[in-house]
């Protein structure tokens, strides 16, 4: 089902409109019931058999943050137990009323294994439940403080009625597990315009970061804004890690940046387009579809 929304979502046109109070509820996960993040959905075993999402302090706004873990199963300790964090309650999602075009949160991520990264869906949906529109990022390089992602939403016709989001730990290895040990945490999860940056994130150079069209027959365009001036690298991979498209290296003054890129040496399927200044590393999924 993630597959089909991401294709879905990435050949979608953006979309701005007005925007009003943060929907997401408990966005600073100040608040918790019987070792569960109010309105969020964990993947916590029931009875207290196991946890692996739990609340963490200090946060970035308030006393909590969440954190979730790569930990070992229950009866199978070399076999990792994946975190889960999705705002999936009981009537799937929470309300909107508004087209986002920003999905916004701090965060600090320790991997146990290079080729582990955090992964990001938020999608917007109508009244009869179709998605209409929606973003993707993940997190690959690992921080110790509170960082700013900004996850640009895309959207298609449609009249926002409830939007969801999710979370996890994904592995680009050999075994497509993460590894034992690594862990994010995150806090302050909103909807809206867009951040400005701040003290917090005064080492993070690259922000807004977009693939289009996506999925792709022969070129993309890669869409980025800069903080600062910064060393660029722009790069294409495929799922074994290896570099199959050198798309831009240099110095570049603070602002944004469109740059193209040939995919019509590539065959059909899923590469990761990286994005690494000196600071930060951003990575979105590309797909490369042949008729």
């Amino acid at each position: 089902m993630k597959v089909k929304l991401l294709c879905a979502i990435g050949a979608l046109l953006f979309y701005t409109p007005s925007f009003g109070q943060n929907p997401v509820p408990n966005s600073s996960f100040e608040n918790w019931t019987n070792g569960e993040p109010d309105a969020w959905f964990t993947s916590n075993l029931p009875d207290g058999e196991g946890s692996n999402i739990t609340r963490t302090s200090p946060g970035y706004i308030g006393e909590f943050a969440l954190k979730g873990s790569v930990s070992p199963y229950l009866g199978s300790p070399e076999f990792p137990y994946i975190p889960l964090l999705e705002s999936n309650t009981s009537d799937f999602g929470f309300p909107v009323t508004e087209a986002y075009p920003y999905l916004s949160l701090y965060y600090k991520f320790q991997p146990a294994d290079t080729s582990d990264v955090v992964s990001i869906f938020v999608g917007m949906m109508d009244n009869e439940g179709t998605v209409f529109g929606g973003g993707f990022s993940e997190i690959s390089s690992p921080s110790d403080t509170f960082r700013l992602l900004q996850v640009p939403m895309t959207y298609g016709a449609g009249q926002p009625y409830r939007a969801f989001i999710s979370m996890t730990i994904n592995s680009y290895g050999v075994s497509g597990l993460p590894t034992i040990g690594g862990f994010f945490v995150v806090d302050d999860i909103s909807m809206g315009t867009g951040l400005s940056p701040t003290d917090e994130i005064a080492n993070q150079a690259v922000g807004q970061f977009a693939t289009y069209p996506n999925p792709a027959t022969s070129t993309i365009t890669i869409a980025f804004s800069l903080f600062k001036d910064s060393f660029v690298s722009v790069d294409i991979y495929d799922l074994l890690g290896n570099n199959v498209s050198d798309v831009f290296a240099g110095e570049l003054h603070d602002g944004n940046y469109s740059l193209p890129a040939n995919l019509g040496s590539l065959d059909s399927g899923m590469y990761m387009c990286r994005v690494t200044t000196a600071g930060s590393t951003l990575t979105q999924k590309v797909w490369v579809v042949r008729s």
